[in-house]
């Protein structure tokens, strides 16, 4: 019988030394990345600016004088004072790596955890958590695992908004609605960007069906309160106090914004770091490195890393063929969650000031990190898809291999470009 979404292959239960397999690798990724990006305490100019303002005591007033010229209220609000000020005082560059390996780990594992929850297989979590973790290529642009340690509170917040959003769906619990809509909130109060997540509350709901259109908005009802309270106080603030930060000015030029949206997906791709050349702002150049240099880079890969790439390809190889075989229906909605990854860069595309920005090669910018979550979530669902599709077992294993093939490619070259672009932050900015 040939595997459908009614009728899909036979599924046997992951068998625990998998499961060891996946914890162990995901376990030394985590060490390996907080130990590589130790020396790395910061790799932007904004993030080194504040450090100085805080170490003279002076970053609650730096960040308050930051929102009237910004036109963002939340600036200067005491929680985002004190969730901020409370990882620039940290002074030990151990302990500083450690929370910010904890921010991003944290992050990748919520994620993980809801793609779970949706899809109905701790298989498809786990394929995430490898996917995420072992393909990233770090850029050496103002970029949200080493930058802005304030994202990865509100990028946490954000995901368990929404497991605790799924929860209230699956059990009209007041607890978990008031957790999902509080936590919500703590997000937007951490970035302005966290407010367009408001559909993916919606989307949950949808994929939940229950209640037809009034069940809808009666599920939706604390998302959407703290997203337009939210809005209402962030447009009064701006009118009260205009901006004269180009970074939050609209531009209308839509041209422009369609090429900064190609960049800033081409720069979350696996890969694209390897092969991109970033000369000096300012500077013509070509768009990709001579293959002598990328070559280099590939040889000036230690050991530990090589053999850690090659572990994560091996375990993420083994975890994308059993999502083969456990189709789920809600995986057919994987399309509209890369689309969702391209809409996430749109207020960075039509702003002023990054339409300017983007062109000299500074991308992924900051929020395409979010992108790059959405993309693997999405890539994971397409796999699960897949596995629904009817297919012989000739051509199951012509995609185990391709998996196979993509995974050591982009796990190794991820791992390669991360120590190249580590020795270069450390050399700008420590």
């Amino acid at each position: 019988m040939k595997p459908s979404p009614e009728n899909p292959l036979p599924v046997r239960p992951v068998p625990t030394p998998t499961w060891i397999a996946i914890g162990a690798i995901l376990l030394l990724g985590f060490l390996h990345f907080w130990v590589r990006t130790m020396p790395v305490r910061f790799a932007t100019t904004d993030d080194l600016a504040f450090q100085a303002e805080a170490d003279r005591g002076h970053g609650a007033d730096y960040m308050t004088e930051a929102a009237h010229t910004q036109a963002r209220f939340y600036y200067a609000t005491p929680i985002f004072h004190r969730a901020l000020l409370a990882l620039y005082e940290v002074p030990s560059p151990w302990l500083f790596s450690l929370w910010r390996a904890a921010g991003f780990y944290l992050q990748i594992g919520l994620a993980a955890w809801l793609v779970a929850r949706v899809l109905g297989h701790a298989v498809h979590g786990a394929a995430v958590a490898l996917l995420l973790t072992g393909v990233l290529h770090l850029p050496p642009t103002f970029y949200l695992v080493l930058s802005y340690p304030f994202n990865w509170i509100g990028g946490s917040a954000l995901l368990a908004a929404l497991l605790c959003h799924h929860a209230y769906l699956q059990q009209r619990r007041l607890w978990s609605g008031i957790m999902a809509a509080g936590l919500y909130l703590l997000a937007c109060l951490m970035h302005e960007l966290f407010v367009l997540f408001l559909p993916t509350f919606v989307a949950l709901s949808l994929h939940s069906s229950r209640g037809g259109w009034r069940g809808l908005i009666r599920a939706n009802l604390g998302p959407a309160v703290v997203a337009g309270s939210y809005l209402l106080v962030y447009f009064a603030f701006a009118r009260e106090y205009p901006t004269s930060y180009e970074g939050t000015r609209l531009s209308a030029d839509f041209t422009a914004a369609g090429k900064i949206l190609v960049r800033q997906m081409a720069g979350i791709t696996p890969g694209f770091e390897l092969l991109v050349n970033r000369p000096p702002a300012g500077t013509p150049g070509p768009l990709l490195r001579p293959l002598a240099e990328i070559g280099l880079t590939l040889r000036q890969l230690p050991m530990t890393d090589l053999w850690l790439g090659l572990g994560q390809a091996l375990v993420l190889t083994w975890v994308l063929a059993r999502c083969l075989r456990h189709a789920s229906p809600g995986a057919r909605h994987w399309p509209w969650l890369l689309a969702w990854a391209v809409v996430l860069n749109l207020p960075v595309a039509f702003s002023e000031k990054y339409q300017t920005f983007i062109f000299h090669r500074e991308y992924p910018y900051a929020y395409g990190f979010y992108s790059y979550l959405c993309a693997g979530m999405a890539g994971v669902g397409a796999v699960a898809w897949l596995g629904g599709r009817p297919t012989t077992p000739g051509e199951r294993r012509v995609w185990v291999g391709a998996f196979a093939a993509a995974a050591v490619i982009f796990c190794v070259s991820a791992q390669a470009s991360n120590h190249r672009i580590l020795h270069l932050l450390l050399q700008r900015f420590n």
